[in-house]
């Protein structure tokens, strides 16, 4: 197995922790190392992570975690009662679905050089829905 990623990359290194949790061997390619024509030619999307397993090729974080749980149960990510693997996964989706793709490195780039959002209005922009989000992960945790 071959983990592309970049150290920098949250999604990446959840991977990482899964991997490790598991003790699952694998080779970590750092995005660097490759041209982004080359990573490209590997991961279409050109996204963060994606998980080489033999000739095919994962995209997405909670896929490969998905990939990772069903070929290697052991030890487990989610708790084995379906009420709280749902909440679990409801926690996590409000980082991956919510958090991570309005605040991600490309988007805030975006902002940033093609619609010319300052550096502090882009401050105001990540705060905004960090401090959202977290605001509800704490409530989620106090439960």
């Amino acid at each position: 197995m071959q983990l592309f990623s970049r150290y920098q990359n949250s999604a990446g290194e959840r991977v990482r922790i899964a991997l490790n949790l598991k003790q699952i061997a694998y080779e970590y390619v750092p995005l660097g190392t490759l041209t982004p024509e080359q990573y490209r030619a590997i991961n279409p999307q050109g996204l963060a992570p994606a998980l080489r397993v033999e000739d095919r090729v994962i995209a997405q974080s909670t896929a490969i975690l998905e990939y990772l749980e069903e070929t290697h149960p052991a030890p487990p990510l989610l708790p084995r009662d379906p009420l709280a693997r749902a909440e679990v996964r409801g926690f996590a989706q409000l980082i991956t679905s919510e958090v991570h793709p309005l605040n991600n490195l490309r988007v805030r780039l975006y902002l940033r050089d093609r619609i010319g959002v300052g550096e502090a209005e882009g401050r105001v922009w990540y705060c905004h829905w960090i401090r959202t989000a977290f605001a509800a992960l704490e409530r989620i945790l106090a439960g």
